[in-house]
């Protein structure tokens, strides 16, 4: 009786036990490996928009500076130089 391992009760209950154990280890195994790629992709996606986001308003940003510079380039005091109206003007713009 000893002999043989394979036909034992043991044997045979250590066996079921793994054969009820392994499936759903294994598709929880899957299901969170899956679970983790799409939160993976979700956050890359919105690092994406994020990140479009912010350089399209970092843009915007730019093009005003480049305007109010424009703008104020061609003001009279600007071309004569006048650097106590000009103190008086950037000190209301700011």
């Amino acid at each position: 009786m000893r002999g043989n391992l394979f036909f034992s009760l043991r044997f045979r209950l250590v066996w079921l036990v793994l054969l009820a154990v392994l499936p759903p280890m294994v598709l929880l195994l899957f299901f969170s490996w899956e679970q983790r790629r799409h939160a993976l992709e979700g956050t890359q996606e919105r690092a994406r928009t994020l990140a479009l986001v912010t350089s399209q308003q970092f843009n915007n940003v730019i093009t005003d500076q480049e305007n109010i510079l424009f703008t104020l380039s061609k003001l009279n005091r600007v071309e004569e130089r006048d650097l106590a109206a000009l103190n008086l003007i950037f000190a209301e713009l700011l």
